[in-house]
């Protein structure tokens, strides 16, 4: 049964989105539960649907690009994981994915334009990957359409549903365009990133990849001058309009990011000054990782039942932060109990020993009272 499971993992790839996708929008989920549950109730079987919707949605999309780039990967060394599989395993895994992705629906809204929305993404996945549409081939339009799917429909998409599960709709159509925004930016800058890095395997296996069109420097500004700061500025304008847990994430943001620009200022010693080089520069690592571990020590503090999504949630989807903490925490546990023990084994040591000495005192005394001879620790009178 473990094996099973193992293979049907590898097949949809899930060592690609399972630690970024699925923790980004559980963050995004629990921040707009925080948002509109006025007595925060912990909505447990929403989060479970949603995480469902996640893998179906998440593996339909990877297993369809694999399905249809077999060819290419081949032709650039990279490992395919639908090429194993016959036509009818094939067919199979993309049905059983497509229930996935549209069963939890039927709990989790029935409002009109949350359905288009998630029929939309569906079908974003088909017009990226399958001929002879293929728009991954057609580079803006393949940028594009990455945005779509990856960032911008899923945060829409997930802001929408909790506020349709708290009864009436109780959306705002400028945030949730400014939420859209803010996911357009932010997929545009992953995408072009991507495209960077996968530049020169996709000249090998001839893949048409919009860097090597339309050259590398104008990408790399495009992220520096508009993909990044309209991410940033979009997002910090989404929280703060908000009116909740504008300070505490915002911070977290700010310090976020300078720690992550530390690795891309360069140095000139000889001119005396830096540069900031932002091509690669990616604030992923806060979305994934702080903001949901932020959004979640904010709803434990309001309900404690809280507390459980998180064990649930480091079960299943560690959290580097969680890691570093716990483990400072057993090293300071190993080093104060390390430090203990070498008290206690010190003390006991120093009672043993003089136990011992002073019991062997007493026993020559005693010896010496009884043979009628001087204690061999005591001096002789002359």
């Amino acid at each position: 049964m473990l094996k099973k499971v193992q293979e049907a993992a590898r097949a949809i790839r899930y060592n690609d989105w399972w630690q970024t996708k699925v923790p980004f929008l559980f963050g995004i989920f629990l921040w707009h539960v925080g948002l509109f549950y006025e007595h925060a109730a912990t909505p447990f079987i929403g989060l479970l649907a949603i995480f469902c919707w996640i893998i179906g949605a998440a593996g339909f999309g990877y297993f369809v690009n694999d399905l249809f780039d077999i060819e290419q990967d081949k032709a650039a060394g990279k490992p395919n994981m639908a090429e194993g599989f016959s036509n009818g395993k094939r067919a199979g895994i993309v049905g059983g994915l497509l229930v996935l992705a549209l069963l939890p629906w039927v709990y989790l809204s029935h409002n009109p334009i949350v359905l288009t929305l998630v029929a939309i993404h569906l079908f974003s996945f088909i017009v990226y990957s399958v001929p002879p549409i293929r728009f991954k081939e057609r580079y803006f339009l393949g940028s594009i359409n990455d945005a779509l799917y990856s960032f911008a429909l899923p945060v829409v998409i997930v802001s929408a549903t909790v506020s349709d599960l708290t009864g009436p709709a109780q959306w705002s159509w400028p945030l949730l365009g400014l939420l859209f925004a803010w996911g357009f930016a932010s997929g545009m800058r992953n995408i072009t990133q991507h495209h960077i890095l996968d530049r020169k395997e996709d000249a090998l296996s001839d893949t048409k990849n919009v860097v090597n069109t339309f050259g590398l420097r104008l990408h790399v500004n495009l992220i520096r001058y508009l993909w990044l700061p309209l991410e940033l500025i979009f997002f910090l304008a989404y929280v703060w309009l908000w009116g909740r847990l504008p300070l505490v994430v915002c911070l977290g943001m700010l310090l976020y990011t300078l720690w992550g620009l530390l690795p891309v200022v360069r140095v000139n010693l000889r001119k005396g000054g830096f540069k900031l080089d932002l091509g690669l520069f990616s604030i992923n690592g806060f979305y994934e990782h702080v903001l949901p571990m932020t959004i979640l020590g904010w709803l434990i503090f309001q309900d404690p039942w809280y507390l459980l999504v998180l064990v649930l949630w480091q079960i299943l989807i560690p959290n580097p932060i969680i890691n570093f903490i716990l483990f400072q925490f057993e090293v300071m546990f190993h080093h104060i109990v390390l430090k203990l023990l070498w008290m206690i084994r010190l003390v006991l040591s120093r009672i043993v020993n003089y136990t011992i000495y002073f019991f062997i005192l007493a026993f020559r005394f005693l010896k010496s009272k009884i043979t009628g001879k001087p204690h061999e620790g005591r001096q002789q009178d002359s």
